[in-house]
């Protein structure tokens, strides 16, 4: 997984250090000086700086606070990007007793104390909570439910995925508005196509519009319509076949993310 390192060059022989132990652990660390590679216009290059990456680290120091093109120009492009597309995409860490901006107060930092294999262990806990996966399948029906609960929510976080399904909003408006906002949000959408919806083919057909990570899921004897017929799908019997196919599809994942790095 590539992760890019925002950070002040008077703390490059930190950062140094930081790189070699995330490479130790299969991250593949990015520190480009975005001011020399991409100048003043960081604002509509930023996505171009950190395309690949998965997470931007920033480093925290006095240095960086004190750096004002890293305050006005890579550490606001970068809050915008998480705003409008990557939420979670920052994570900061605060090397030394400087005075974090405000709008981060309500995100406590990851606190360096002169240990690297912590730090690197809080990164690796930090990015596994930000990896969304979301669920879509017909709501209300008992088997399902307990297949929701039983087996898709533990089997995803074996793996690192926080698992999100959208039950109820006031008014289908905001229903939808929210569907496609978590969609986006989400790394992995796992469709179930029990009951032919409608709306599942829908959000189904729009993660992989976007490019997703898409997992179908059906029960044995579900009619599968439109082009999802022609794709890969789980059919499943009982929770303990979901569970262990589920489980084969995810290590597939897992697996062949590692070899894109």
């Amino acid at each position: 997984m590539r992760i890019f390192i925002s950070y002040a060059l008077e703390d490059q022989e930190f950062v140094n250090q930081l790189a070699e132990k995330l490479r130790g652990v299969d991250f593949q660390p990015i520190s480009t000086n975005l001011r020399y590679s991409l100048g003043e216009d960081v604002h509509s290059k930023i996505e171009e700086g950190t395309f690949f990456s998965k997470h931007v680290i920033i480093i925290f120091s006095k240095n960086y606070i004190q750096d004002k093109w890293l305050m006005n120009k890579e550490l606001l492009a970068c809050f915008v990007l998480e705003k409008s597309r990557k939420p979670g995409y920052i994570i900061p860490i605060q090397i030394d007793d400087c005075e974090l901006p405000n709008h981060l107060l309500s995100r406590p930092p990851i606190e360096f104390r002169k240990d690297f294999t912590n730090t690197v262990k809080e990164i690796q806990s930090a990015i596994r909570s930000r990896r969304q996966a979301f669920i879509v399948m017909k709501l209300g029906d008992k088997t399902l439910d307990s297949a929701h609960e039983g087996v898709i929510i533990p089997t995803l976080d074996n793996f690192g995925f926080s698992a999100i399904r959208i039950d109820s909003f006031e008014n289908s408006g905001k229903i939808n508005n929210q569907i496609l906002e978590e969609i986006d949000r989400s790394e992995i959408v796992l469709a179930d196509l029990t009951g032919e919806r409608p709306n599942c083919y829908y959000e189904a057909g729009y993660a992989y519009a976007l490019g997703k990570e898409v997992i179908l899921t059906a029960k044995n004897g579900t009619a599968i319509h439109f082009d999802l017929a022609t794709n890969r799908i789980i059919f499943w019997d009982t929770e303990a076949d979901l569970r262990e196919a589920l489980s084969s599809r995810l290590k597939s994942i897992h697996s062949r993310q590692r070899n894109s790095i």
